[in-house]
């Protein structure tokens, strides 16, 4: 009675030499985890980069977040403007001067450009807001700390 074992044994063998399965692995040398000795790519290539689609520097090849993604700049908005019929103002943001009001409103002409408005545009956070009346009634000065917030429109009166 012949063994009915060792014609498996030898058929699995012979399989597993013609299909390569000893030689299967990460073939693309751009990959962390390339196997120079593989013939035949298994799907496992690990690469790092930025995994997140909302991110500027995404990569769709990426397998694993390397933690350095960007975004796009988020902004916000400020109109500043002035029911004051006085003078000249002049409007700086943290310390730097942006402008002058040389128009007035009797209401809050809301978050448009128009004449006698500086309309800003800056990242989100806290800034420093001084004016200073440079005609007319001189040496009038307004400060103020404000805050911006992304996708919104702050209007900012200058009055008396």
């Amino acid at each position: 009675m012949k063994n009915p074992i060792l014609p498996l044994l030898l058929a699995g063998l012979a399989l597993m030499m013609t299909t390569g399965c000893a030689d299967r692995g990460c073939t693309d040398p751009a990959a962390e985890n390339y196997d120079p000795f593989a013939q035949s790519n298994n799907g496992t290539c690990v690469y790092r980069g930025c995994t997140d689609p909302n991110a500027t520097n995404y990569n769709p090849e990426a397998t694993i977040s390397d933690g350095n993604c960007t975004y796009p700049v988020v902004s916000g908005e400020v109109s500043f403007w002035s029911s004051v019929q006085c003078c000249a103002i002049e409007v700086s943001l943290n310390g730097q001067i942006l402008d002058t009001i040389n128009d007035f409103y009797s209401n809050n002409p809301g978050c448009v450009n128009g004449n006698g408005i500086v309309r800003i545009s800056r990242t989100p956070g806290s800034y420093i807001v001084s004016a200073e009346a440079i005609t007319g009634t001189q040496g009038y000065i307004w400060q103020d700390t404000i805050t911006i917030i992304a996708d919104d429109c702050l209007t900012y009166e200058f009055g008396l």
